[in-house]
């Protein structure tokens, strides 16, 4: 459970329990007595947008080398905030993933592209799911594109002269 405390700040609490009706009862006594304490109990609904900005800046970057990161926010600006910038985190769906990944298939963009698109969309609804202890991902189940593989026959060789021409250039400088 996350909320806002009086104060302003953010919390957030969590329950075990073998059963799921003991979490839920549980969970309504906490409600329960944070209303009664005049906590103004309102769960968080971030935007994507600022939910990736700080798994980008904060979990991603002292792991991950300057320019995977420079990468990494740039996939995010050019191909997934356009299509889920602006979406609560509570609301994202998989039919809205699989539009997205669809979208950037029929914009003609290469299969590494969307996946990296894809895998940041990935990373940061699992970093939504620990913060937040939600069960389910929308990304399970997203059908990516078939990569083009060349065949034997797309690509060239060169010619025995050709070979010849570039060892002599290559010895001459």
């Amino acid at each position: 459970l996350s909320w806002v405390d009086s104060a302003g700040n953010k919390q957030r609490k969590r329950w075990r329990a073998k059963k799921q009706s003991e979490v839920k009862a549980k969970l309504a006594e906490f409600k329960k007595q944070l209303l009664l304490n005049g906590a103004d109990f309102k769960p968080e609904e971030r935007k994507f947008r600022d939910f990736a900005d700080e798994w980008v800046n904060v979990i991603l970057k002292p792991k991950i080398k300057p320019l995977s990161y420079q990468r990494k926010v740039s996939t995010l600006e050019n191909q997934v905030y356009k299509h889920l910038g602006n979406t609560p985190m509570s609301k994202i769906t998989h039919a809205q993933i699989q539009k997205m990944v669809n979208d950037l298939t029929d914009s003609g963009l290469s299969y590494s592209t969307i996946k990296k698109a894809y895998e940041a969309v990935l990373g940061c609804m699992r970093y939504y799911r620990v913060t937040t202890s939600t069960a389910f991902n929308p990304c399970e189940d997203i059908t990516l594109p078939e990569a083009n593989r060349k065949e034997d026959s797309d690509i060239e060789f060169f010619t025995k002269e050709e070979r010849i021409k570039i060892v002599e250039e290559a010895t001459r400088t």
